[in-house]
């Protein structure tokens, strides 16, 4: 099998990736991956560190959309039984299709990109687009409007987004006319691998020719290093902390956590702090918090340097929030709180609320102020089982039969086993 990895940016789909070659391997699939030259060094790094042979070529971009020379390893191509995309480097299946006709090509949907010239499928930030843009500049334009003028509304930055908004029709028509996504390379992928149910029913909404292509839903591994699972009771009277581990980008809701937790304060008598990961540097989130008088409640704390110290986090805190505005197609922070014992408070948006168990391992709220200030009071006064929440996740998020349902998916188009032995 060869694996085709941009490695240009580190996310959470690189994440998955990274996770998902290394099982691969243990079953002893036989792999390559071809990678872009300009990859991350740390990423490249860790795909050889796995035993993978890597090649890599050079890339351009179009429109965000990573396109990797791939006729520079023809003959790699030619050799392999099938090539799996494992992001969003769409734009290679014609060419590898020019290079081996018959090979099987299966694309991994981490998002809406292949449907979506924004990703997100998301209109004007404010409801999931049920409506194909892609032959609409009209509709695309305003999208992109709403959008600006609600990051002017929650930044409180006018004059910057006063700037935006006068460019924005001149840019929205360069990003339609440019969008590189078409129903040649659309034709050219065999099947794809939707990371919930939600990806690909939303996909299939937006290109309804793949109603008669094999859309396979398996979710992203998620493997945990284990610290000691907390204990923590919330009947014992300590302090109790709510982590928000999901960055500053505001189609994540961090500006939603802020207002819902000063919400929170306000109505309880709970001695509660917030903490935020990966938000120390910006400048919009410490500016809000000032403006609400959180300052000695909320701790703005720096991407930490391992996954291991973000576990012991999770492991400790008394519920973990993710009070995403978009439709998120997949997301590992709920559930990774979920595996360590720690509950989790989520939005009812895209395939968030399949990664918890309502009111076993987590509760769902509509991503308002009012609604996740409400849920997390409930979170906060409800004694959770950690033993169970923990044994549901693992129960339900198991890496075995993630891999082995790739694997059976990707043999489903070749006449070959991918896999030398069986472990």
């Amino acid at each position: 099998m060869l694996a085709i990895v941009h490695g240009l940016w580190r996310s959470g789909a690189q994440e998955a990736t990274l996770a998902m070659l290394t099982l691969l391997r243990k079953r002893g699939v036989d792999l390559n991956v071809l990678i872009s030259q300009a990859a991350d060094r740390a990423i490249l790094s860790e795909i050889e560190d796995i035993g993978i042979s890597v090649f890599e070529t050079p890339h351009k971009t179009i429109a965000n959309y990573p396109d990797l020379m791939v006729e520079t390893y023809a003959e790699l191509i030619r050799s392999s039984d099938i090539v799996w995309i494992t992001d969003v480097e769409y734009l290679v299946a014609p060419r590898i299709k020019r290079i081996k006709k018959e090979i099987p090509v299966v694309a991994h949907l981490h998002s809406y990109a292949v449907a979506c010239p924004i990703w997100s499928a998301f209109y004007g930030m404010r409801e999931v687009c049920m409506k194909n843009c892609s032959s609409s500049l009209r509709r695309f334009a305003k999208c992109k409007q709403l959008a600006t003028q609600y990051r002017a509304s929650s930044h409180q930055r006018s004059t910057r987004m006063k700037v935006y908004q006068l460019l924005n029709f001149p840019k929205s028509w360069l990003d339609f006319v440019t969008w590189p996504m078409n129903e040649t390379i659309v034709e050219n992928i065999d099947g794809f691998v939707a990371v919930s149910s939600y990806t690909r029913d939303l996909v299939r909404v937006h290109l309804p020719q793949l109603k008669h292509v094999p859309v396979e839903v398996i979710h992203n591994p998620i493997m945990v290093s284990e610290p000691h699972t907390s204990s923590k009771s919330n009947q014992d009277g300590s302090d109790e902390t709510i982590l928000y581990a999901s960055g500053t980008w505001i189609n994540k809701g961090p500006h939603i956590a802020l207002y819902a937790f000063k919400k929170l304060l306000d109505e309880s008598s709970k001695d509660v702090r917030l903490v935020m990961l990966g938000t120390e540097d910006n400048a919009w989130i410490k500016d809000l918090v000032r403006r609400l008088g959180l300052e000695s409640h909320v701790k703005l704390l720096p991407r930490l340097p391992s996954r291991s110290l973000v576990f012991e986090m999770m492991a400790s805190s008394t519920v973990v929030l993710l009070p995403s505005l978009w439709p998120e197609p997949f997301a590992t922070v709920p559930i990774e709180a979920n595996l360590l014992g720690t509950p989790a408070v989520v939005s009812n948006r895209g395939g968030l609320p399949d990664t918890i168990v309502d009111k076993v391992t987590g509760l769902i709220a509509e991503p308002s102020v009012e609604a996740v200030a409400k849920t997390l009071e409930e979170a906060m006064r409800t004694d959770w089982n950690r033993e169970l929440i923990a044994r549901t996740a693992k129960e339900r998020f198991d890496p075995g039969r993630t891999v082995d349902r790739l694997t059976r998916f990707l043999e489903s188009f070749t006449n070959r086993s991918l896999s030398r032995e069986r472990t």
